[in-house]
């Protein structure tokens, strides 16, 4: 897995151009295949949302064709404003068994959304019955040979930007399902759930983990991706414009 960056690039999004790009990449994903919001609430073949703005966006370019293969958001609570919920905590409102967060400072917390991988590279038997290609594997045993690379890198280049930012006491948020928890946890991220699951986009629960916790259980074969990736975001947030919201705010 260590050479997956001979074949794709990551990139932080810079322009809002870029931005827009990966806003047809979801629409194509989220709206067209798989129908989790209307076509007609995404004007322009673009799923967007005003947490865009204030979101720091990671997707992943396949060099030889130049098509962007996956993107994720990472949306940053202490970038807000006052009152303002993340996404994770409105899909709660009016439940009884909503997540607690009364222990976690607001600019340390972040949630992870809009993952998403473009079907040309969810060709595998199965795999397009998921937004990120996630396959039904019975024996976790396999999973490190069936589960996709590129979700995989995404989620390892958020704890990538993550320690570049030095946001190693901060919590990650995620609605997840059940089943990439348990794969994610074959690979040493494990993710612990805080809340029941509900009904969001199918059965999904909330989930937490920390830097620090990626770092302790993160597997050997892993930690080269991870090096390359962070490698990587590294020269992006070289080339960032100064003041550019890259990171963030404490």
């Amino acid at each position: 897995m260590s050479n997956l960056l001979d074949y794709f690039e990551l990139h932080i999004a810079k322009t809002p151009m870029e931005i827009d790009q990966l806003q047809h990449l979801r629409w194509a994903v989220y709206c067209k295949e798989f129908h989790y919001e209307r076509e007609e609430d995404c004007p322009g073949e673009r799923e967007r949302d005003s947490f865009d703005a204030k979101s720091i966006h990671l997707f992943i370019v396949h060099k030889s064709s130049g098509h962007i293969a996956g993107c994720v958001r990472i949306i940053c609570a202490g970038t807000l404003g006052q009152g303002s919920l993340l996404p994770l905590e409105s899909a709660y409102q009016g439940y009884k068994t909503a997540p607690d967060f009364s222990h976690v400072s607001r600019d340390k917390m972040i949630e992870i959304s809009r993952l998403a991988v473009a079907s040309e590279f969810r060709r595998r038997s199965g795999e397009r019955g998921s937004p990120i290609g996630l396959m039904d594997v019975k024996d976790l045993a396999s999973a490190a040979r069936t589960f996709p690379i590129l979700p995989l890198s995404l989620y390892l280049s958020i704890a990538a930007y993550g320690e570049l930012c030095g946001l190693h006491d901060t919590y990650g948020y995620a609605m997840m399902e059940p089943r990439l928890v348990r794969l994610l946890k074959r690979f040493g991220i494990c993710f612990k759930q805080i809340a029941p699951a509900i009904e969001y986009h199918g059965k999904r629960a909330a989930y937490s983990i920390t830097l620090d916790e990626v770092f302790d259980g993160l597997k050997e074969d892993m930690r080269q991706l991870y090096s390359d990736l962070r490698h990587s975001l590294e020269n992006e947030l070289r080339e960032m414009p100064i003041g550019s919201n890259s990171a963030c705010k404490r």
